[in-house]
């Protein structure tokens, strides 16, 4: 990645970015995604010349490369990421294991064990190190599901989760964290960190740029959605990046397969004809692509084995005698 130079203008800065993030997604996904890509590529140069509390959401597909994304930005911006399933949070705030081990894994330094007890010594003052969290399967607390709005204690328990999200969301406020129950809490402030939001929101409308509003309408509180930032739809890399994110796999495969005394070719023109990903039989994302491009490889070795043959043709089923 082409280092940042605090030093640099800003629209070199932003020039960097966008070249990565088109990367990240392909350029032959459309306008809309490039107009997607340059707003979050001035949101991550603005970060990085003016730190500030950057607040959004995207509305991702399955399998569309939020896990890639965030490792992107992190790098970008050079600061220590993590991956928070909200489903697995608390209905009763940010407290438990679970957070704490999140600031653990991003601050390792500030968490201290003993030589002797074994015990983990944690911070007494407010962690404020700059970090980037990803608040992942936000769609899975909504208070509807498949179109329902929820009641009872379904209800309330999702409600409870969305309320906890708040204070993470809000620049202003700090989490107080207990780590464990042998441990007094400590505070971590969000203030200068990036925190975004992720879910699929398959109710959510898919014809158009989302606002609040939708958000709303698949079962968020107005509280939540407030402090969420923009909305953003994330896209599904685009042809030249699925070939090329397929590309890698099927190399590493390839050598594998020499390794048993298999040749294997066909491996562009193989990659180059790979579906977009989604609800079909095929593969849903792009996890899923990568599982089927590893299958349709070892399926071919696994022929050739069977036949004796040392050669065979990924864009030839019966292979090469």
């Amino acid at each position: 990645m082409p280092s940042m130079n605090l030093d640099d203008d800003p629209r070199s800065t932003l020039a960097r970015i966008l070249e990565q993030l088109l990367h990240a997604f392909g350029t032959d996904a459309g306008p809309d995604v490039e107009r997607v890509l340059t707003t979050l590529a001035l949101a991550l140069t603005r970060h990085v010349h003016e730190p500030y509390a950057l607040r959004a959401v995207f509305v991702a597909p399955a399998g569309s490369g939020k896990t890639r994304l965030l490792r992107l930005i992190a790098s970008i911006v050079r600061l220590p990421a993590v991956i928070i399933p909200v489903v697995d949070l608390a209905e009763t705030g940010w407290r438990g294991a679970q957070i704490g081990d999140a600031c653990r894994l991003l601050h390792p330094s500030l968490f201290v064990r003993d030589e002797f007890s074994r015990r983990i010594t944690v911070p007494t003052t407010t962690v404020a190190l700059p970090s980037v969290v990803l608040l992942d399967e936000l769609d899975k607390i909504s208070l509807r599901h498949a179109g329902i709005a929820l009641e009872g204690s379904a209800a309330a328990a999702r409600l409870g989760k969305q309320q906890s999200l708040l204070p993470v969301l809000d620049p202003e406020s700090d989490l107080l964290v207990q780590y464990d129950d042998a441990s007094a809490p400590f505070r971590w402030s969000l203030r200068n960190s990036i925190v975004l939001c992720a879910g699929a929101f398959a109710m959510a409308p898919s014809d158009r740029a989302l606002t609040p509003a939708d958000l709303i309408d698949v079962g968020l509180s107005s509280e939540l959605v407030d402090r969420l930032g923009p909305v953003w739809m994330l896209p599904m890399p685009g042809a030249s990046t699925r070939a090329s994110i397929a590309r890698i796999k099927l190399r590493d495969v390839e050598a594998f397969a020499l390794r048993l005394g298999v040749t294997v070719t066909g491996i562009e023109a193989y990659a180059a004809t790979l579906p977009a990903p989604g609800d079909t039989p095929d593969f849903i994302g792009l996890r899923g692509l990568l599982h089927a491009v590893t299958q349709r490889v070892l399926e071919a070795v696994a022929d050739a084995l069977t036949q004796q043959r040392t050669h065979v043709d990924l864009m030839d089923a019966r292979g090469d005698a």
